[in-house]
């Protein structure tokens, strides 16, 4: 806790422990379960930090090893190709960073520094990581040499979100996916169908809805398919967009 002013809407000195133990959200916001009565009660749930996660291996028949490096919010574990080192996202409280830890050496050495950035893949030779960023606006694709020796560069310009996947072993190509429309097999209702492959919050959105009824032809074919251009793409499967009256 620290002391406030709420005239200034300040504080006005350090902060100091009050009590140990205390849960923290589940979410990543690393919010503490916590309220204040006006009559200065402090109800609080105990725990700790349930997002912190330790590094494990996993052999064949399931039974886990843990690794040596320290409890953290990790995420998106990748193991390097020469088995050597873990890339992995630290997630502290809606910004990520991604982290290399040397197994070997037991240490944990951070890569990115600005904005958020998850999901980290390798290189097939190694040498790069490649992520998921918003550095300079929507999120895109990024790589960055894994030794910290170069400057992130941007791979994707894409207002879908793109997240990689893996690459060719030859490394000359990335596969990703975004997180938009794609061929989601035999739609019932297509309709509500997109509505579920586009995510949250596209109900009742008029861009949504436009974007969905341009994408629906009126031969009740679908022409939409992710990562290629519309006019390249032939119909898959007929869709129908009517639904049926009440009592049917």
């Amino acid at each position: 806790a620290v002391p406030f002013d709420p005239e200034r809407l300040e504080v006005t000195g350090s902060p100091a422990p009050i009590i140990e133990g205390v849960m923290q959200s589940t979410d990543n916001t690393g919010a503490v379960q916590a309220s204040v009565s006006s009559q200065g009660w402090l109800a609080y749930v105990p725990g700790g930090n349930l997002l912190e996660r330790t590094l494990v291996w996993v052999d064949r028949k399931g039974a886990e090893q843990p690794l040596a490096a320290p409890p953290r919010p990790y995420q998106s574990p990748r193991l390097s190709p020469d088995g050597q080192r873990v890339a992995v996202a630290i997630d502290q409280g809606n910004k990520g960073d991604i982290w290399t830890y040397d197994i070997s050496r037991n240490t944990l050495t951070r890569l990115t520094f600005e904005a958020s950035n998850y999901s980290p893949i390798w290189t097939p030779d190694g040498k790069k990581l490649t992520f998921q960023s918003n550095k300079g606006g929507p999120w895109n694709l990024f790589w960055k040499p894994a030794d910290g020796s170069g400057p992130e560069e941007q791979l994707t310009s894409s207002e879908h979100r793109p997240l990689p996947e893996s690459w060719l072993p030859d490394g000359q190509l990335l596969a990703f996916y975004e997180d938009t429309i794609y061929w989601g097999g035999d739609w019932q209702d297509p309709i509500d169908e997109m509505h579920w492959q586009m995510g949250y919050s596209t109900y009742q959105n008029p861009d949504t809805a436009d974007f969905i009824t341009r994408k629906i032809r009126s031969d009740r074919f679908s022409f939409f398919r992710k990562g290629q251009d519309q006019a390249a793409i032939e119909p898959h499967a007929p869709l129908t967009i009517d639904r049926p009256e009440a009592g049917q």
